[in-house]
């Protein structure tokens, strides 16, 4: 699949509530008499197919690929940031939350700020989103009205650890993707203190109500190991994993929509390569 064609997919996958959001963050970017962004966007938006020669024709860019591939590219990064910033609305949900049961304690209406402090807890359980559980457990605990059974599955010394380790591999990531085109680094990456070190921790225990994180950037990161250093079938296997993972939490989308579209890019760009591989190899 084309990088055009991941636009064009990515475009008419928007709901209608996200279309109006980027509608509205556009116009903050206005350059000019209209927005060259949301014009593009519009027009693909018509097409059933994608026929990118009728864009360029139509927008004026037979002369002027080169921009027109930099209007693409822009375009593509700036609906992902869009929904990026529009993932964080759970998170705002569990803050607020809190900051609500607060209130409630000042007032000291303790029945009040318990159960907010619960739904709370309910929700960084579900989103695991740990810095946010673990301070709604803390205040929770001083309030005398017992908690449910669910709050004292996950100890907060536990959480606290999920948070350590899901800090590291998102570290693997970041230094993959950063040093993934050195040759050097790529070749002997499983050797490299910061790798061993992440790899080793227990990241494929049962319970993955603890580490969607920490699986995400770990298949993200060795799908790309392994796309660089073209061993595509195990890349394969990553993208596959990753694929379930996100159809086992498909509410995780929601606060991950970059690595989510990044996934199956990637997905793209490695099954392309297998396929390629597995023909040469015939």
């Amino acid at each position: 699949m084309k990088a055009s064609e991941h636009l064009f997919d990515l475009i008419k996958s928007l709901s209608k509530a996200e279309r109006e959001n980027i509608t509205s963050l556009s116009k903050l970017h206005i350059k000019g008499d209209e927005n060259k962004y949301l014009v593009l966007l519009q027009e693909i938006d018509k097409q059933n197919e994608y026929d990118e020669k009728a864009i360029i024709e139509k927008l004026g860019y037979s002369k002027e690929l080169n921009k027109f591939a930099f209007l693409k590219n822009y375009t593509y990064n700036f609906i992902l940031k869009s929904l990026e910033d529009m993932s964080v609305l759970p998170l705002k949900l569990i803050r607020n939350k809190i900051s609500q049961a607060e209130i409630m304690l000042g007032k000291k209406n303790f029945e009040l700020a318990a159960l907010l402090y619960d739904q709370a807890i309910e929700m960084s359980s579900k989103y695991q989103a740990y810095p946010l559980w673990i301070e709604a457990l803390k205040h929770r605990k001083k309030i005398d009205i017992p908690q449910p059974d669910k709050n004292k599955a996950f100890p907060i010394l536990r959480i606290l650890e999920a948070n350590q380790s899901f800090f590291n591999y998102r570290k693997l990531f970041i230094m993959v993707r950063l040093k993934h085109h050195q040759t050097s680094f790529i070749r002997n990456i499983e050797e490299k203190k910061e790798f061993k070190n992440v790899y080793d921790e227990e990241l494929m225990e049962s319970n993955s109500d603890l580490n969607f994180g920490h699986k995400m950037y770990f298949y993200l990161s060795k799908g790309i190991v392994y796309y660089a250093k073209k061993e595509y079938d195990k890349a394969y296997i990553m993208g596959n994993e990753l694929d379930k993972l996100w159809n086992n939490f498909p509410w995780m989308i929601e606060t991950r929509v970059g690595a989510f579209y990044n996934t199956y890019y990637n997905k793209a760009l490695i099954e392309l390569n297998f396929k390629q591989y597995k023909a040469s190899k015939n």
